[in-house]
């Protein structure tokens, strides 16, 4: 992470792990601020940047993986249907990024393994379907996770999840996209 600097130029130096995908947010201060921007990237070895969705619109849902509702990964739980469940509407075909960044309860808490799935349809979902099965991001132990998609017109279930069921944190789910979309939370029995 860069720290912000009334500077012209802000430079950071990572380590960044192999075959992962990592998300470069550019931003100034205040929010609000516009400018035009150059990103330069040095690596010791192969790297590719390429960028996010044209994403005219942000839709962002909070949501948070509780004891009864952090239902575990799909394979290898029976539960992980029980994760919170977002149903994505586009209506028109286009480009999507979705990304998962987790928020621990206790800030003392080393981040979680999350991913998602993006499933067709606009109920939750409770059973695997390979065929409504769009893709799902990686499991990683970051605070955030990303992916995108080439998507048509239609209704979209994300459902976020930890490895392991029983973990809690908070959760954010932004999807980015120049489509017009809504994105809201599916209401499920355990959320009453």
């Amino acid at each position: 992470t860069a720290r912000s600097a009334a500077a012209r130029e802000v430079a950071a130096q990572l380590t960044l792990q192999r075959d992962q995908h990592y998300l470069l947010v550019p931003c100034a201060l205040p929010a609000g601020t516009e400018a035009a921007f150059g990103l330069t990237l040095v690596a010791r070895g192969p790297v590719a940047c390429t960028p996010v969705a044209d994403a005219d619109f942000e839709y962002r849902v909070q949501g948070q993986w509780r004891r009864d509702t952090a239902g575990g990964r799909v394979s290898g739980s029976d539960t992980w249907g029980s994760n919170p469940q977002l149903h994505l509407h586009l209506k028109q075909a286009g480009r999507v990024a979705v990304a998962l960044h987790q928020r621990p309860l206790d800030p003392t808490d080393p981040p979680r393994h999350i991913a998602f799935y993006l499933f067709r349809g606009a109920a939750a979902v409770t059973e695997f379907e390979r065929g409504q099965c769009v893709g799902w991001s990686d499991f990683l132990p970051y605070p955030t996770v990303f992916r995108e998609f080439d998507l048509e017109a239609g209704d979209f279930v994300v459902v976020p999840m930890t490895w392991t069921r029983g973990e809690e944190a908070a959760f954010d789910v932004a999807v980015y996209t120049a489509a017009v979309a809504t994105l809201r939370r599916i209401p499920r029995l355990a959320d009453a």
